[in-house]
């Protein structure tokens, strides 16, 4: 037997492991960064929907007091007539 063949019975191909040693590890943080996306973004709508609300409540009350006003003119010009 000639050393070729006997290194063809005695050494085997190389099977790559299915995933690296880091695999695990970088899937942990993938999942953390998506978690910590997702708790920024809700709170990041939380504080815009307060904003919001704020504002649209401004709003009606700015209108309410021009309502108020310009009735109160118009109860006071029929009056002085």
């Amino acid at each position: 037997m000639t050393g070729s063949f006997l290194l063809c019975l005695t050494h085997f191909p190389f099977f790559p492991p299915s995933t690296s040693p880091n695999h695990p590890q970088r899937k942990r943080q993938r999942v953390a960064a998506k978690k910590t996306a997702t708790a920024k973004a809700k709170t990041e709508a939380a504080e815009y929907h307060r904003i919001f609300q704020q504002r649209l409540n401004e709003r009606k009350e700015s209108r309410r007091s021009a309502v108020s006003k310009r009735r109160s003119s118009r109860r006071a010009s029929g009056k002085a007539e």
